[in-house]
C-alpha cells in the first residue's frame, strides 16, 4: 500500500484533505486534490449511507475508498469523512479490506483533534498493510432526541442475493443427502419415513435443478466478468498508450513553452524599452515648456508682488481706520458715562423738585421764592435734556459709522486673506 488520506467536510470551506500518511503521499504520487475530493463529494451529493468503493487513479495506481455517511442518521466513526487508501495497480487487494477500513474509520474518525491523531493513523496503516486490523460490520444511527443506537449489519452484504440463495441450497443438499445414507434407521425410528424421504427425494431433484440453473447462471456471470476483466485491461492498455502519448505532448509542450516564455521576456524587454523612449520623449516635451512657464509665472509673481503692496497700503490704512474707531468707541463710552451722570443729575432735580413742592405748600410765606427757584430748575432741565438729546443723535450717528467701518473691516479682512492664500499658493510666504 502507498498511503492513506482522510477526507472531510464543513459547512463553510467544503470537502478538504483533512490528514494523510506518509507526509504528502498525494503529492508525491502526484495525484491532484480534486481527484480525491471527488470520491466525497459524490457521495455527498447521493447523501449515501456509509459506502465503498474501489477505482483506478491512474496508470499504476488504484484506490479503495470508504465514505462515513451523509448524516448523524446512519454512520461509521464520524458522518462526512471519506478515508482513501491508496495501492499499486499490480497490488493484491485483501478480500475484507471494506471491513478494515470500517474498523479504521470507526476506531480512528473519534480520535480526531488528539495531539496524538497523526501517531494513530501511522499505526493503524501499518496494521491496514499488514492485514492485522479485523473487519467491523457494525455502524450506527442517532436520531433526532435520541441516543446513539449501533446495529450490525449482514458480512455478505455486498454479495448479490443469488449467491446467498445458492450457499443455502448447497447445505440443504448436504443435509438431505447425509439423511439418505441411513434410511433404514431413519424408518425404525420414525415411522412413514419412506413417504417422507420420497418427498425429500422430489425436493432434492428440485433443489438440484435449481443449483443447475444458479450454476448456469454462474458460469454465464463468470464468462460476463472475464470479458469485463478483459475489456478493463485492454482500457487500461489504452490509458497507458494515451499517458504516454499525453507525456510526450506535454514534452512537446514544454518545449514550446520555453519558446514562448522566451519570446515572452524580450516583448516584455521591448515592451520596458517602448515605455522609456515615451518617458524621456514626454520628459523632453515638459521641458520645452518650462520656458513659456517659467515667464507666465515671473509675470504672476509681479502681479502678486503689486498686489502684496497695495495690500500693506490698505492693511496701514486700516489699522488706521481701526485705531479711529477704537477712540471713537471710547468716545461713546465716555458720552454714555456723561449721560448716567446726568441722568442720575435729574433725578436728584426731580428728587429736590418734589421736596421743595412740598414744602411750597406748607408754607405760603415762601412760595414765590420757591417759585422763582423751581422756574429756574425747569429751565436747567430743559437745557440738559437738550444736551441729551443731542448727546443722543451724536451717539446714533457714530453706531451708523462704527457698523459702515465694521463692514468695510470685514471686507478688507477678506481680501486680505484672499491674497495671503495667493501668496502661499506660490510659495511667497
Amino acid at each position: 500500500m502507498k498511503g492513506i488520506v482522510i477526507l472531510g467536510f464543513s459547512k463553510v470551506t467544503g470537502s478538504y484533505i483533512d490528514a494523510q500518511y506518509p507526509e504528502n503521499v498525494y503529492r508525491k504520487l502526484e495525484v491532484e486534490p480534486s481527484v480525491l475530493l471527488s470520491f466525497l463529494e459524490e457521495n455527498r451529493e447521493k447523501k449515501m449511507t456509509p459506502n465503498f468503493s474501489q477505482t483506478v487513479v491512474k496508470k499504476d495506481l488504484s484506490a479503495a475508498y470508504f465514505y462515513t455517511g451523509f448524516s448523524n442518521e446512519r454512520f461509521v466513526g464520524r458522518p462526512d469523512y471519506a478515508i482513501v487508501v491508496l495501492m499499486g495497480e499490480d497490488e493484491i487487494i485483501p478480500k475484507n479490506i471494506e471491513g478494515m477500513i470500517r474498523r479504521l474509520a470507526h476506531e480512528l474518525l473519534p480520535q480526531r483533534g488528539k495531539l496524538t491523531f497523526n501517531a494513530l493513523i501511522a499505526d493503524y496503516f501499518e496494521l491496514l498493510t499488514n492485514t492485522e486490523l479485523g473487519p467491523y460490520w457494525k455502524e450506527s444511527i442517532q436520531k433526532e432526541g435520541e441516543e446513539v443506537e449501533t446495529v450490525n449489519i449482514n458480512t455478505k452484504e455486498v454479495e448479490s442475493p443469488e449467491l446467498k440463495e445458492l450457499e443455502r441450497l448447497l447445505k440443504k443438499k448436504e443435509d438431505l443427502e447425509n439423511a439418505l445414507k441411513t434410511p433404514t434407521k431413519v424408518a425404525s425410528v420414525t415411522p412413514g419415513i419412506d413417504e417422507e424421504l420420497n418427498d425429500l427425494k422430489k425436493k432434492l431433484e428440485e433443489k438440484n435443478k435449481k443449483i443447475e440453473d444458479w450454476s448456469a447462471e454462474f458460469a454465464d456471470l463468470n464468462e460476463n466478468n472475464a470479458k469485463l476483466m478483459e475489456k478493463i485491461k485492454e482500457l487500461n492498455e489504452k490509458i497507458s498508450q494515451q499517458a504516454q502519448e499525453l507525456e510526450d505532448k506535454t514534452g512537446d509542450a514544454e518545449n514550446f513553452k520555453e519558446e514562448i516564455e522566451k519570446y515572452s521576456k524580450q516583448a516584455e524587454e521591448l515592451e520596458k524599452r517602448d515605455q522609456e523612449i515615451q518617458e524621456l520623449k514626454d520628459s523632453l516635451e515638459e521641458a520645452s515648456k518650462l520656458p513659456k512657464e517659467i515667464d507666465e509665472k515671473s509675470q504672476e509673481i509681479s502681479n502678486l508682488k503689486k498686489k502684496l503692496k497695495d495690500l500693506s497700503s490698505e492693511k496701514a490704512e486700516l489699522e488706521t481706520r481701526l485705531n479711529e474707531l477704537d477712540e471713537k468707541q471710547k468716545e461713546i463710552e465716555d458720552l454714555e458715562a456723561e449721560n448716567n451722570d446726568l441722568n442720575q443729575i435729574l433725578e436728584k432735580l426731580k428728587k429736590d423738585f418734589d421736596d421743595m413742592k412740598k414744602s411750597a405748600e406748607s408754607s405760603s410765606t415762601e412760595k414765590d421764592g420757591f417759585l422763582d427757584t423751581i422756574t429756574g430748575l425747569k429751565l436747567d432741565l430743559k437745557k440738559t435734556r437738550e444736551q441729551l438729546n443731542a448727546e443722543q443723535e451724536n451717539q446714533a450717528k457714530i453706531k451708523e459709522e462704527i457698523i459702515d467701518m465694521k463692514k468695510e473691516i470685514k471686507v478688507l479682512r477678506r481680501e486680505r486673506d484672499h491674497y495671503i492664500d495667493r501668496l502661499k499658493e506660490n510659495n511667497l510666504l
